[in-house]
């Protein structure tokens, strides 16, 4: 768990693009790696030239995968991924997203999993705010409650894909300090490994 929090996306595209921190991990990783963000940008652009940065840096060793937002182009993007994952690949992909959930990225396929951020649903999205309002009016706190615990849920989803058996193993990186006070949160099975880092 690293010490920083990211509240808007522009501060976490900032950080992509000035923090070379998959440029350091992925040169320790075996395997491949997963960069979980909690939005899809719409300064897609940005991140992609962010990606450039890291390979580059790897010396192109890794192949640097983005979750595609089109679903017609997803499974050509997932075949990608799993055709360098032997060798190393880096697949950025979003909470929530289908890369996130329901695809399993076991042994060499995820050695590690970076969450950026925490995948709170949208407050724009009128479903959201007034599910949120309904809980509170049954009972004062039960809105705030589901809106953490569904964000907290997404993570669960994302990191559990990495770990699917007994000799499974794989590092998990939880980039915003606000998953300090979620930790009664995260899956029971990485509590007691949860570190702080700077």
């Amino acid at each position: 768990l690293f010490k920083s929090c990211f509240t808007q996306k522009k501060e976490i595209i900032d950080v992509l693009e000035n923090n070379t921190f998959s440029a350091r991990y992925d040169n320790l990783i075996p395997g491949s790696q997963k960069v979980q963000l909690s939005f899809f940008s719409e300064r897609k652009c940005r991140i992609e030239g962010f990606i450039e940065i890291i390979a580059i840096k790897n010396n192109e060793k890794k192949k640097i995968i983005f979750e595609p937002r089109n679903h017609n182009q997803m499974n050509f993007a997932l075949k990608e991924f799993q055709s360098n994952a032997k060798q190393g690949a880096a697949l950025f992909a979003v909470c929530r997203g289908k890369m996130s959930e329901g695809i399993d990225f076991s042994d060499d396929y995820a050695r590690c999993v970076s969450v950026i951020g925490v995948p709170f649903p949208n407050l724009n999205d009128i479903k959201v705010v007034i599910h949120k309002q309904w809980l509170e009016k049954k009972k004062h706190g039960s809105g705030s409650r589901w809106y953490v615990e569904t964000a907290i849920r997404a993570v669960n989803q994302a990191i559990g894909r990495a770990i699917r058996h007994k000799d499974d193993y794989a590092a998990i990186i939880l980039f915003d300090q606000r998953y300090e006070g979620f930790k009664n949160l995260i899956s029971k099975w990485i509590r007691p490994s949860i570190h702080v880092g700077k």
